[in-house]
């Protein structure tokens, strides 16, 4: 029996001594997540009270001296508990300041609080008053700390701005918390290595959002100074996530939601844009990434254009555009010629060429006049690419190319796009291309849901190819149009609807091994066509 029960205790044993890490393991698992707020998450160690040095907080006495004093005798830390400290000359926090709830500074004219250790404070206010506040060591800034509410009525223009400008040599981030910041003006971002940011890990419905009141003025502008030169944005590496910009109500025409100006690798990600003539517009800006973005107008310009992203050649070029899962939708503005990304170089723009474009797995959702528009009046447009694209609703062209003339280093690749054509006058299109040279439309399909629509169209150009791709819906104007292009191949397409084949003096082609039985050939003017191993008509 005692050997049983030793043999028991020793079997017992470890698992006593275990239990509590097992316990202990699976209560950390059930911890919720750690927010990524990391306001007072930084305690100090013995710190000492200004009060403790002479300063009062009534609000009526100036405490910057007791201040001084108190950075000068402190060893570890220096806290300040509720009250008004009267500030009047700037002062250099050298070691860890812990402000507690109801203590706030208020600063007088020319004075500055620099704090080059970390500042720990809740979201609640803790600077007032005319100074400036600088911070050295500190990951992040809160708009609450200047007055900011993010209840949808307080005007937080000033306090958006006043957390920004706490970085004034850049390399700072600023949080948002989930909630409306009601603004007036523009917040503007001029230094280099910035982050705006709301939280991840939520829904675009519980992303913190920046609603302006101007008709006009942008919401967000992001400007750099530029030397004149092409493509010489000195603006560096911002970016903006998990937030939504929008107005109150539809903006003017000339509105932006968000304006980017002279601008190197910005990042736009997770982001939401709305209520203006331009969703997102950017000039000279260079390394520019759209990453999960989305956008809509919500309001009507009748007879005028509004985008929802312009990129805005008309003075100085852009290269190096990357836009990877960006939706447009394009409902509220029936009256308005709607463009889901419009991209623009004018003849004489400082840097003009249309190149280095990346566009892959955009939506257009709704009535839209055109998905992605890009058009050069300059040297060239070259380098383009277009993958994973779903238009339901088009007007007048889904993808729309037109360059100055075709040239040799010109290349567009257009791959897995869908094309829903819902213009019932026949104008519709679902890709135009223009005075373009090598534009491969690979694996397209192109739905003529408005009758008699075209479906992909070449003008003046050369060395183009139409392969796997499929046209269905009604009747066809010209599922296929080639007029005055020259070096093309047509190969592997298929279609069960009726239809026409167009070329109009074109040069060097090859139609062959296509499955398009109800479409007839129209050909005038033009050489050395081969039409081979086809089923057609």
């Amino acid at each position: 029996m005692k050997q049983s029960i030793r043999l028991l205790s020793c079997l017992l044993l470890p698992l006593l001594i275990l239990l509590p890490v097992l316990v202990g393991c699976n209560q950390s698992e059930e911890k919720p997540l750690e927010t990524e707020n990391p306001a007072m998450n930084t305690p100090l160690s013995d710190p000492t009270s200004v009060l403790t040095y002479g300063a009062t907080g009534s609000g009526e006495t100036d405490d910057t001296e007791a201040f001084k004093t108190a950075i000068t005798e402190a060893k570890t830390g220096l806290v300040i508990p509720a009250g008004k400290y009267i500030l009047s000359s700037s002062i250099l926090f050298e070691l860890p300041v812990r402000i507690e709830p109801g203590a706030l500074l208020v600063t007088e004219k020319d004075c500055k609080l620099t704090f080059e250790k970390h500042l720990d404070a809740g979201l609640y206010r803790i600077f007032s008053g005319d100074g400036d506040v600088v911070l050295k060591n500190n990951p992040v800034a809160y708009p609450e700390w200047f007055g900011a509410k993010n209840d949808g009525k307080t005007d937080c223009t000033e306090a958006i701005q006043a957390a920004i400008d706490c970085y004034p040599s850049g390399g700072g981030r600023v949080d948002f918390q989930q909630g409306s910041y009601s603004v007036k003006d523009t917040i503007t971002i001029t230094q280099s290595h910035m982050t705006l940011s709301g939280y991840s890990r939520q829904t675009r419905e519980l992303a913190p959002m920046i609603v302006s009141k101007h008709a006009t003025k942008p919401v967000l502008h992001l400007l750099g100074k530029s030397g004149g030169n092409p493509y010489d944005g000195g603006l560096e590496d911002v970016t903006i996530q998990y937030l939504e910009f929008t107005r109150t109500e539809m903006g003017k025409e000339g509105s932006d939601t968000i304006l980017l100006e002279n601008t190197i690798y910005t990042t736009i990600q997770h982001t939401g844009f709305a209520h203006s003539q331009n969703g997102v517009r950017a000039v000279n800006v260079n390394g520019l990434r759209l990453l999960t973005v989305h956008a809509t107008t919500g309001g009507d310009l009748p007879g005028k254009e509004v985008r929802g992203v312009y990129i805005d050649g008309s003075k100085r070029g852009s290269t190096g555009i990357l836009i990877n899962d960006f939706i447009y939708y394009a409902y509220g503005s029936p009256k308005a010629i709607t463009y889901g990304y419009k991209d623009e170089a004018f003849e004489g723009a400082n840097g003009g060429s249309v190149g280095d474009r990346r566009i892959s797995n955009f939506e257009c959702d709704g009535s839209c006049d055109y998905g992605i528009y890009l058009k050069s009046a300059g040297d060239f447009a070259c380098d383009i690419s277009i993958a994973e694209f779903t238009m339901d609703g088009i007007d007048t062209c889904g993808i729309y190319l037109e360059a100055n003339n075709a040239y040799n280093w010109q290349q567009v690749n257009i791959t897995n796009a869908y094309f829903r054509l819902a213009n019932e006058s026949g104008k519709a299109c679902g890709i135009t291309a223009k005075n373009f040279a090598f534009v491969h439309a690979t694996n397209c399909h192109v739905d003529n849901a408005g009758g008699k629509n075209n479906g992909i169209c070449f003008y003046n150009s050369y060395g183009h190819t139409i392969t796997a791709s499929s046209f269905s819906g009604g009747q066809f104007k010209s599922a296929i149009l080639l007029d005055k292009a020259s070096n093309c191949v047509i190969n592997g397409n298929t279609s069960n609807m009726m239809g026409t084949l167009t070329l109009r003096n074109s040069n060097n082609v090859i139609i062959s091994s296509n499955v398009l039985p109800s479409f007839n050939i129209s050909q005038s003017g033009g050489s050395k066509i081969i039409i081979e191993n086809n089923i057609i008509n």
